[in-house]
């Protein structure tokens, strides 16, 4: 299932005030920035990821990802 966008929003939003971006959040998890967006999409699953996305967020994993 894909990402609630409103959390999809929050990870961008954090992102952008840490002055991240998907690119260097990708570099920094190891993973290439397609990956990330395909996840963030809802187009694909990747349990690493999404677990980096909710360690970014500081949420349980469960509340983001159904």
């Amino acid at each position: 299932m894909p990402m609630r966008s409103d959390h999809v929003l929050m990870f961008k939003a954090i992102l952008a005030l840490s002055e991240s971006s998907v690119s260097k959040f990708a570099d920094q998890i190891g993973r290439h920035q397609s990956s990330v967006q395909n996840v963030l999409s809802g187009a694909r699953r990747s349990r690493f990821i999404e677990d980096r996305i909710c360690e970014r967020l500081g949420k349980a994993r469960l509340e983001i990802f159904r």
